[in-house]
C-alpha cells in the first residue's frame, strides 16, 4: 500500500509562491535528472510504501494545498556534524490539491493512501490562486 508524508511548509503563502520556492531550489540529479530536496532529521521507517508512488502533502495557513511526487529518500551524513539525516528528493512539478483544513506540527506524518485530498486537475477545476481559505469554504460547500 502506498504511503504519503504530510509536512508544514514553512515561509509559504499559496501555491504561487511554494512554486518560485521550488524554481529556486531546483537542480539536477544524476539518477533522477531535475529534482528538488527537503532534508530531514530521520528516514521513514515506511521508506518502500512511500516509493511506491507517494508524495508529500504540503500544509500552508492550516490548509493541505499542494503535493509533491516523492522521488526518492536518501540517507545521508552531515560532513561537520557527523549526524544523518534523510534527502527527500521530490519532482520539482507541484500539483494543486483541493484545500483541507489540517493543522500544522512539527516534523512530518504519514498519510495514507486514500485519505488524501484530491488533485484539483483531477475534478476539472482550473487551478488558481485564489486565497487559501476561501477556497477551503468552497471545499465545504461541495463547490470544488
Amino acid at each position: 500500500m502506498t504511503m504519503h508524508l504530510i509536512k508544514l511548509s514553512v515561509g509559504s503563502t499559496s501555491v504561487v509562491s511554494m512554486r518560485e520556492s521550488i524554481a529556486r531550489r531546483c537542480h539536477e540529479d544524476a539518477e533522477l535528472g531535475p529534482i528538488v530536496e527537503h532534508h530531514t532529521r530521520n528516514m521513514p521507517k515506511q521508506r518502500d510504501a512511500i516509493l511506491d508512488g507517494g508524495s508529500i502533502y504540503w500544509i500552508v495557513k492550516g490548509h493541505i494545498i499542494a503535493r509533491s511526487a516523492i522521488l526518492d529518500l536518501r540517507q545521508d551524513v552531515n560532513p561537520e556534524t557527523g549526524r544523518k539525516f534523510c534527502r527527500i528528493c521530490m519532482s520539482p512539478d507541484l500539483v494543486a490539491v483541493v484545500p483541507t483544513k489540517r493543522r500544522g506540527f512539527q516534523g512530518w506524518r504519514y498519510f495514507k493512501d486514500g485519505d488524501q485530498p484530491a488533485d484539483l486537475n483531477d475534478l476539472g477545476v482550473e487551478e488558481a490562486d485564489i486565497p487559501i481559505e476561501m477556497a477551503s469554504e468552497l471545499r465545504d460547500l461541495g463547490l470544488i
